[in-house]
């Protein structure tokens, strides 16, 4: 198992954020974290990654406790791309890429660190970029160059918040059929994705965890968690969930808000 955390817990001076959240990440395995905004996806991601302390409760990456690990050895294990770029790098892409290489470094950077990095970034289609200012870019040609850091960093797992949220719809899928190949060619690599849009996540997820108010509402395989009735408890909204005809491939529909005085009512007439 690469990553485990067991019965987390964190709150905000007074107000809970998370409580009693379980979770794994196997080899080869990409999650989904899903849950509407202030669920405390981010909150997780973020005590997965060691930036934030739990409250209660352990992690473990590769069986050894994440609480107990300096900087170093934890940036060899987890590589964590945050949902929103707030530094500009004065740099060139090649040089930002390189940043992801740190961990492995002793004294310079070596041909094999190059490499990675210039490798990283053709995976990417991001190669005609490397010698661009990172502050040239766009909001979405950014996000990219951080993510192919943290791909660089060949960390075990992967801990992405919302890594095509500046995308447009086909580098959106294109972003997510590569971190798609990575967990899939890498027997020691995984993945664990905040993602809003539903489809992306049934269509890329090994499992989804399926937050509401700080706590794990369901988790288990795309076809299991992502039900109509699921979906209107945490969401409230009204959907239907099909297989597109061309490759059986797990659809949402999603057709109206679900008022809250309404949403028991709603929820058991679709059970029907």
């Amino acid at each position: 198992m690469l990553l485990q955390a067991t019965n987390l817990r964190f709150a905000w001076g007074d107000r809970p954020v998370l409580e009693g959240v379980d979770l794994e990440v196997h080899s080869g395995e990409v999650v989904a974290l899903l849950g509407r905004n202030g669920a405390g996806k981010t909150t997780l991601l973020r005590m997965l990654n060691g930036l934030l302390t739990p409250q209660g409760g352990e992690v473990l990456v590769g069986g050894d406790a994440l609480g107990m690990m300096g900087l170093t050895e934890r940036a060899k294990r987890t590589a964590y791309v945050p949902q929103s770029i707030t530094s500009a790098f004065p740099m060139r892409v090649i040089d930002v890429v390189l940043l992801g290489r740190r961990p492995h470094v002793t004294w310079r950077l070596s041909d094999y660190d190059v490499q990675v990095a210039t490798d990283t970034l053709k995976m990417l289609g991001l190669n005609e970029f490397a010698f661009r200012r990172f502050t040239e870019l766009s909001g979405g040609e950014r996000q990219q160059v951080i993510l192919a850091k943290a791909m660089a960093q060949e960390a075990g797992v992967l801990l992405l918040d919302e890594p095509t949220s500046d995308l447009d719809l086909n580098n959106q899928i294109g972003v997510m059929k590569r971190i798609r190949s990575v967990v899939d060619t890498d027997e020691k690599r995984g993945a664990v994705i905040v993602m809003h849009d539903l489809n992306i996540a049934a269509g890329f997820a090994n499992r989804v965890v399926l937050l509401h108010e700080g706590k794990v509402e369901a988790v288990g395989s795309p076809r299991d968690v992502l039900t109509k009735e699921n979906l209107a408890k945490v969401f409230m909204v009204n959907c239907t969930v099909d297989e597109a005809p061309t490759d059986g491939r797990l659809r949402i529909h999603v057709h109206d808000e679900v008022k809250p005085s309404l949403q028991n009512e709603k929820i058991e007439d679709d059970a029907q």
